[in-house]
């Protein structure tokens, strides 16, 4: 390990020792000690205690900004003042039905009214997205290939968890990255001959993200038809 990442693991292990402790409590109920695997990793994760606005303090009280926002599902921030009014009236009137309510309608009107799209059907995490979106490509077009770029985590299910985290020599020539299963969760070996890989942002790769919208019109459509995706 270089010294200077050693160093940082150091500081990091010396600010967090009730992260450390919770990490280890979680491992006696919860694999991995995390509630998704991709939470997971060394020495072990930060445990959040609270969060306001742009800033989350882990249980030892440091503070950071959030970067991440709950993958973007916290888009307004921590505790945001209008999110907190709503959400409080909402309670005295039921939060889940598991049947259909206004609040869905609601919702797909306000987002086809700001994007470019005609109907709006609602996913309960990013796999679930996903893999219907997936399914749909592959009703509509009657084909089963996809394309997946390098590294790039997409959820949980078989046909996303190919070359999510590789490693040589088993991704292969760098610039023409190989479909690798079963590392970092496992996947049927054979699922790899349906995904083709792609470098993301790389000169050397057949798909190349400058200007994202323009890029990836000119260049998905010529990948599509090369590779009978």
């Amino acid at each position: 390990m270089y010294p200077a990442l050693q160093k940082e693991l150091e500081t990091f292990e010396r600010r967090t020792p009730k992260s450390a402790v919770a990490h280890k409590k979680n491992l006696k109920r919860i694999p991995l000690g995390v509630a998704s695997n991709y939470r997971a990793y060394d020495p072990y994760p930060i445990f959040v205690k609270e969060g306001s606005g742009s800033k989350f303090r882990d249980l030892d009280g440091n503070e950071y900004i959030d970067h991440n926002l709950c993958f973007g599902a916290i888009m307004a921030g921590h505790c945001h003042p209008a999110v907190m009014k709503a959400v409080e009236k909402r309670l005295s009137t039921g939060t889940m039905f598991g049947m259909p309510h206004d609040m869905e309608w609601e919702l797909a009107e306000e987002i086809c009214n700001r994007f470019p799209v005609e109907m709006v059907r609602f996913g309960n995490s990013g796999t679930e997205a996903t893999m219907h979106a997936i399914r749909l490509a592959r009703a509509a077009t009657g084909r089963d290939k996809i394309v997946k770029f390098e590294g790039a985590y997409h959820g949980l299910h078989d046909a996303a968890l190919v070359s999510v985290k590789p490693h040589a020599p088993d991704y292969g020539d760098i610039n023409a990255p190989t479909s690798v299963t079963g590392l970092f969760l496992y996947a049927p070996p054979d699922l790899a001959h349906e995904i083709d890989i792609e470098l993301y942002n790389q000169p050397a790769g057949r798909i190349r993200f400058t200007t994202p919208a323009r890029s990836f019109r000119a260049k998905m459509p010529v990948v599509v038809r090369q590779g009978g995706i």
